[in-house]
């Protein structure tokens, strides 16, 4: 039988015990709270770092849309029907809307352009406005056939020949040929720039498609849309019907249609980044000043020999229906089935 002063080891020997077990205890939380800071800590720190040094994915997505792939080239074309200096902004932005207003003799046209349509085209368009080359102009050329609805204007001379003195390459979406898409590719309201003779280069000519208009085989670059207000505007002139224009065909609006002024906002030419130049001058594809004539267009696309109301394009065409919309090349020849150019 144990006597007290065993009893008393005992108990003794068993808070010992004790007190080491909770020394253990305590030093082992301590060593998992220092870990568990280190680890915090570490992750702060990184987190830190990466917000400071890496940009937001919106501001990366929004910098590289908004920076050109490359440069636009304004080349030198035919002699300027009125003085104009080409853009200096060979950088334009590539992204949002510029608000624009095309004012005629009949009323004003409020007009979207759209930079991500094409950028190069817009800016050029921004800068003829800016310097005042389309005020006093005539609106040379409307066609009224069941696919083929346009209204021409831009060129200075009135012949559909005319140009800005330079020319640059198109911006348009790979044409569709048949089918519901073709037929919608160019809806109505749409803002688009006629081109050449050869389907590749814009200069100062543009054309509003105000009614249906089959020209999706015909690649013409889209720059923006007129609004329903200025859209009623064109549907009284086409209904005024048409007269010979300057080329013997029918295809000018029986009313005088005169640009009085084409108002872009003064911030509208802001670059992304310092503007370039360039000495390139163009030869084979440049816009000429013979003008398309009224034979029966067919589907093909625009050539140097203008067709009648096929297509829109510098040199203008008549209203026998066609598929190809204006260009900023001329055609002497009468052909069928050609879009009409400068």
């Amino acid at each position: 039988m144990s006597t007290n002063q065993q009893r008393r080891d005992a108990a003794k020997r068993k808070l010992e015990r004790q007190l080491v077990r909770r020394q253990e205890l305590q030093k082992s939380r301590r060593q998992r709270t220092i870990i568990a800071g280190v680890i915090v800590s570490v992750v702060v720190i990184a987190g830190v770092i990466f917000l400071v040094t890496k940009k937001p994915a919106a501001q990366d997505a929004a910098a590289s849309a908004t920076e050109p792939a490359a440069a636009c080239t304004y080349a030198d074309a035919e002699t300027a029907v009125k003085a104009v200096s080409k853009p200096d902004n060979t950088n334009p932005l590539t992204t949002g809307t510029v608000d624009a207003t095309i004012t005629l003799s009949q009323g004003a046209l409020p007009v979207t352009l759209d930079r991500s349509l094409a950028p190069c085209a817009v800016n050029a368009f921004v800068s003829l406005a800016a310097q005042k080359f389309y005020d006093g102009t005539a609106c040379h050329r409307l066609t009224t056939a069941d696919n083929f609805k346009i209204l021409q204007c831009g060129d200075p001379s009135g012949t559909g020949g005319g140009g800005p003195g330079f020319s640059y390459a198109g911006e348009s979406s790979p044409p569709v040929a048949t089918g519901a898409a073709a037929a919608n590719a160019y809806p109505v309201g749409t803002l688009a720039m006629a081109n050449s003779a050869a389907g590749a280069e814009n200069g100062s000519q543009f054309f509003i498609v105000y009614g249906e208009s089959d020209l999706g085989s015909s690649g013409y670059t889209k720059i923006g849309t007129v609004g329903t207000d200025g859209l009623a505007i064109i549907d009284q002139i086409a209904a005024g019907g048409t007269k010979a224009g300057p080329n013997g065909a029918q295809d000018a609006p029986n009313a005088t249609v005169t640009i009085t002024s084409v108002a872009v906002p003064d911030d509208a030419l802001t670059p992304t980044q310092v503007p370039t130049t360039t000495d390139a001058f163009p030869t084979d594809t440049l816009p000429t000043d013979a003008q398309p004539t009224d034979t029966q267009p067919t589907d093909t696309q625009p050539t140097d020999a203008q067709p009648t109301d096929t297509l829109p394009t510098d040199s203008g065409t008549t209203d026998s229906g066609g598929t190809q919309p204006p260009a900023d090349t001329t055609a002497a020849d009468v052909t069928t089935g050609a879009a009409p150019t400068t």
